[in-house]
């Protein structure tokens, strides 16, 4: 028998994969419960509702993207190096993101989806700021007047590739890609040579 925290962990990976693989609205507490072995009582039990279940998984995805961010930011060699590193993880995230459990998010659990939104969007501003600082005090970036001018820019443009519209799938792959050579070219001092398939030289 699974001790209490192993049997809650297992639970929300359960629940993350279901609600990844089909969405959130059709699956049930029912279903979480037949996959985990255990008992609709048991489930409710630990969890209360769907609706939290969701909550403590978003909040573990949230930390989990923090972690991440701070990982890349500290075994990068260079603000370009460190840059490049978010773009790659940007594109494994939003690759392996089902729409319709982002569209389920947004219309079944709107609060939840502002606020994971929110969170998200504070994070990768954090990261960008940090990163521009960075880049300058290695001179590698232009020294640019209007960090916040230039941040505010991704974001509308990030916003616009992946929240801003209806879609059978997530945007990813070239287009991340695209976004973070664009970045790139803003920020060096050299414009960087870009060829189609290869990385930035």
């Amino acid at each position: 028998m699974m001790a209490g925290n192993n049997k809650k962990e297992h639970i929300l990976q359960v629940a993350k994969a279901y609600f990844c693989k089909i969405g959130i609205h059709a699956v049930s507490m029912d279903d979480i419960a037949q996959e985990c072995g255990i008992s609709k009582k048991t489930l409710y039990t630990l969890f209360g509702n769907k609706s939290y279940l969701l909550t403590i998984i978003l909040e573990q995805e949230l930390d989990f993207f923090e972690l991440n961010l701070e990982t890349i930011n500290r075994t990068s060699i260079n603000a370009i190096d460190e840059l490049i590193s978010f773009f790659k993880y940007l594109n494994e995230i939003y690759s392996r993101i089902n729409t319709v459990f982002i569209n389920d998010l947004r219309k079944y659990y709107k609060d939840l989806y502002l606020k994971l939104r929110k969170e998200n969007e504070q994070l990768i501003k954090l990261f960008l700021q940090t990163n521009i600082e960075r880049g300058i005090k290695e001179g590698v970036y232009k020294n640019v007047e209007r960090k916040e001018n230039a941040i505010q820019i991704f974001m509308k443009i990030l916003k616009l590739f992946f929240f801003e519209r209806d879609q059978e799938k997530l945007r990813g792959g070239d287009e991340v890609e695209f976004l973070g050579k664009l970045l790139c070219m803003w920020f060096l001092k050299k414009v960087p040579v870009i060829q189609k398939g290869s990385e930035l030289q």
